[in-house]
C-alpha cells in the first residue's frame, strides 16, 4: 500500500494554518473559583459599586455552580430561598431546591439543612427527613433547631416555619409581631422533646435556638434566661442580637445605666424600638450627656423603619426645631404616620 507523503511546502503551509489558529483561539474559561469569588465581590457593596449587583453576581454564581462549585450551589439556593433585597431577584422554593439539593449531593451538609427546610415547609415530611437526619449526624445547628419545631407540633410544621421565617423579615413590627406569634406556640405545645433538640440547637450555636431557650427559663429560671440571652448577643446575627438584646434591656429596667448598654446594642444590630429609646436618652440626656445630633441620628433611623412612637417623636422634634425649615419633610413624615395609624 502507498503511503501517503506531505510535501514539504505543504506542510509548512499546514503548519502555518495551525499556529495561525492557535493565535486565534479564545482564552481559556474562568475556573469555577474564580468566577465564585467575582460574584461575592458583585454582592459586597465598594467604591467600584455602590449598591450590591444581585442580577450581575447571579449569573456568575449560576456558571460557578454548573461547574460543581459547592458554595456557589449554596449562594444560589439562598438567594432563591429569600429573593434578593432590591426585588430583582424573586423568593423561588423550587429553584432554591433544585440548587441545595446539588450542594447537598456534592457533600455539603449546610445544603442537607437547607433540602429539610425546604422540603418540610411544603409540608413533605417523609421527603425531608433523609436531609434532616444527615445534617443533625453533623450537628447543623440550625438541623436541630429544625427538628425541634417539628417536634413542636409536626402536624403544623409548615404554618411554624412560616411564621418563623417572618421573624426575620420584614420591617420591625412585621418581625415584632411573629415573634410573638413564635412565642405563643412554643408556650403552648412546648414537650420535653422540643426541649431536648431545642437545647441541642444553642449546644451547637444556634442564636434563634439561644433566643428561645431564654424565653421559656424565663419565669422559671431567670438566670438561666439572662445566660441565654448574652450568649445569643455574641452570635453576630443582627436580627437576633437586636432583640436578644432588646430583651436583656428590659430585665435590668431597675438599672438605667446596664439597661441603657443593652439597649445601645440593640440599636446598633437595628432594633427600632431600642434606637427609639436611646434616642430619647441622648436628647433628654436621660442616663447618658447629651448629645442632639446623635440623638436626631438614631431618631431618625428608628423613624426610618417605620416605628411608629419614634416617627411621632421625630415630627415633634422637627417642629421645635423650625416648622418653617422642615416643612416639606414634616408633611412627608406625617404622611408616613397616616400610613401606620389609620
Amino acid at each position: 500500500m502507498a503511503t501517503a507523503r506531505l510535501s514539504l511546502p505543504l506542510l509548512v503551509s499546514l503548519l502555518c494554518c495551525a499556529c495561525s489558529d492557535k493565535a486565534e483561539l479564545p482564552p481559556p474559561a474562568e475556573n469555577a473559583e474564580s468566577l465564585y469569588e467575582k460574584a461575592r465581590g458583585l454582592l459586597q457593596p465598594n467604591a467600584d459599586n455602590e449598591k450590591p449587583d444581585y442580577k450581575g453576581a447571579l449569573a456568575l454564581l449560576e456558571k460557578a455552580a454548573r461547574a460543581g462549585h459547592v458554595r456557589a450551589c449554596v449562594d444560589m439556593a439562598g438567594i432563591y430561598l429569600e429573593g434578593s433585597k432590591d426585588g430583582s431577584v424573586k423568593p423561588d422554593a423550587q429553584v432554591a431546591y433544585t440548587w441545595a439539593a446539588k450542594a447537598a449531593a456534592l457533600g455539603d451538609v449546610t445544603a442537607d439543612y437547607l433540602c429539610a427546610f425546604l422540603l418540610l415547609s411544603d409540608g413533605k415530611r417523609d421527603k425531608a427527613a433523609p436531609f434532616l437526619d444527615k445534617a443533625i449526624a453533623a450537628n447543623v445547628a440550625e438541623a436541630h433547631l429544625l427538628k425541634a419545631f417539628t417536634e413542636l407540633d409536626a402536624a403544623h410544621i409548615r404554618d411554624i416555619l412560616r411564621i418563623y421565617a417572618h421573624t426575620h423579615r420584614g420591617r420591625i413590627m412585621q418581625q415584632m409581631e411573629a415573634q410573638k406569634s413564635l412565642d405563643r406556640i412554643v408556650r403552648t405545645k412546648f414537650n420535653d422533646a422540643f426541649l431536648q433538640s431545642l437545647t441541642a440547637a444553642a449546644d451547637a450555636g444556634s442564636p434563634d435556638a439561644m433566643y428561645l431557650l431564654s424565653r421559656y427559663y424565663v419565669m422559671s429560671n431567670p438566670r438561666l434566661a439572662i445566660t441565654w440571652l448574652t450568649k445569643a448577643t455574641q452570635c453576630g446575627h443582627p436580627a437576633t442580637v437586636a432583640k436578644a438584646a432588646y430583651t436583656l434591656a428590659t430585665q435590668y429596667e431597675d438599672d438605667l445605666q446596664v439597661a441603657l448598654r443593652w439597649y445601645k446594642l440593640a440599636a446598633e444590630a437595628g432594633d427600632a424600638r431600642a434606637q427609639y429609646i436611646v434616642a430619647l436618652s441622648l436628647l433628654n440626656g436621660e442616663g447618658m450627656p447629651v448629645n442632639e445630633q446623635q440623638g436626631e441620628a438614631m431618631l431618625r433611623m428608628s423613624a426610618g423603619q417605620h416605628y411608629t412612637p419614634a416617627v411621632e417623636q421625630l415630627v415633634r422634634f422637627l417642629f421645635s426645631k423650625d416648622p418653617e425649615a422642615h416643612a416639606n419633610e414634616i408633611h412627608a413624615w406625617q404622611q408616613v404616620l397616616q400610613k401606620l395609624t389609620p
